[in-house]
């Protein structure tokens, strides 16, 4: 088993190098887990683009839209204790949000309450030209509901399912209003202190005690996507 298992390691490990070399990637990290085995982690490239920092399995990486599943799980969490329902309207939280008293919980949990994705692009999204020259203003899930709310939604509530990265901020601050915690302090006390998720921060709020890989993507188009389409209702 311990020489099925080097064998394993180095197959991984020339597999990620290949996908490096091959897909032009700056870094890439790989966990995979088998019960014999346990957990296999490789990584190649840089963690930093346009530099020598070698990425390693000690980088955290961010997790990106990934962050949603724990906060739904926390919504859902709150829904089962009573504090919230999936049928709450969201003009309890935000009343002057548009459409705010047809907007449920359970529809922004589904994405489907026809709110405006505040990362997508359109010609009035005051959003993307901050992003674009400014990546290191830290905005604040109030300002990002605001600038939102400003645009036209592309959808009637309920009626079709439409990603959107704002209903997932929105959800955050109905979960630090229904608490009274700071979501990070939610998250880490309902799920990564239980689960044993010793290495998951919330970034920009929370101190990283570990290196961290540069987050890149190859070019802006891939990031916003098409110009999005909008409905007034």
């Amino acid at each position: 088993l311990a020489q099925d298992n080097v064998d394993v390691r180095s197959e991984l490990q020339a597999i990620v190098n290949e996908v490096v070399e091959v897909e032009g990637i700056v870094g890439l990290s790989v966990a995979v887990y088998s019960p014999d085995m346990g957990l296999l982690r490789s990584t190649s490239g840089a963690a930093i683009g346009n530099t020598s920092t070698v990425l390693t399995p000690e980088h955290l990486l961010y997790a990106g839209s990934v962050t949603k599943t724990f906060v739904a799980a926390t919504v859902l969490q709150l829904v089962d204790e009573g504090a919230l329902s999936l049928g709450d309207t969201l003009d309890s939280f935000y009343p002057d949000y548009p459409n705010a008293d047809r907007i449920t919980i359970h529809q922004m949990l589904g994405m489907t309450s026809g709110t405006f994705d505040y990362f997508r692009n359109a010609p009035d999204n005051p959003f993307i030209p901050v992003l674009m020259s400014d990546i290191t203003y830290l905005w604040t899930p109030d300002e990002i509901i605001t600038t939102a709310a400003s645009i036209g939604q592309p959808a009637i509530p309920g009626t079709t399912h439409t990603y959107s990265n704002t209903d997932y901020i929105l959800l955050g601050r109905i979960i630090e209003v229904t608490t009274g915690n700071p979501l990070h302090e939610e998250l880490r006390t309902r799920l990564f202190t239980p689960l044993g998720m010793t290495s998951s921060y919330l970034a920009g709020i929370e101190e990283i005690p570990k290196p961290v890989a540069q987050g890149y993507v190859r070019d802006a188009a891939f990031l916003f996507g098409a110009v999005e389409s909008r409905v007034t209702t």
